[in-house]
Formats: C-alpha cells, sequence, structure tokens
C-alpha cells in the first residue's frame, strides 16, 4: 500500500510543462518493509486489516499538517514512468484523512 497527498506549488514559480501537461505535485509515501509503527510488528507481517491501521499511523505522522491524503493499493500508482510528471489526481479523491 501506499499514501499519495498533493503538495503546494511554491508562489511565483511557473511549472514545467512536460508531455503535454504541467508538472505534478503528487507525494507518495513508501513504507519500508521492516517499518513497526506502534504494533512492534514489521509492515510486512500484518494481517490486511493492521496493514489498514499502520498505514493510517504513517499517513498520520508523515503527511504534512492539513493536506488531504488517500491510501492506495500499489497497482493505483501509474507503472508507466515515462509521464509521471503528467500524473494527476483530483483533490477530492483524497479522502483518507488529513495531515495532522
Amino acid at each position: 500500500m501506499r499514501i499519495i497527498f498533493k503538495t503546494p506549488k511554491p508562489e511565483g514559480i511557473i511549472p514545467e510543462v512536460h508531455q503535454g501537461g504541467i508538472e505534478s505535485n503528487i507525494s507518495i509515501i513508501c513504507p519500508a518493509s521492516n517499518w513497526t509503527g506502534t504494533s512492534g510488528i514489521p509492515i510486512k507481517n500484518l494481517t490486511s486489516d493492521q496493514l489498514l491501521i499502520a498505514m493510517e499511523e504513517l499517513a498520520q505522522k508523515s503527511v504534512p499538517t492539513g493536506l488531504k491524503y488517500k491510501i492506495v493499493e500499489n497497482s493505483d500508482i501509474p507503472s508507466d514512468r515515462s509521464f509521471r510528471n503528467a500524473w494527476d489526481v483530483d483533490e477530492a479523491e483524497l479522502t483518507d484523512g488529513v495531515g495532522t
């Protein structure tokens, strides 16, 4: 699983244009397989229910304050790296929480 959120562009900076789209401002958090969180169990050994709780904990710890986030399956992240800067997510889809 991954955590995605949008980071604000710095004011006064003109975004670069890549492959017909504006440079993406999406951040992806990929937990280390040995990250344990408060459970003390490496994330790679958690059940699906435990994994979701651990991802919520990681999101609250890692997503900047006030930014919306979504926990997604690895397969939801585009694998074609040639268009990675053109990938975008509607902020309305970031419905799993807000960074604290």
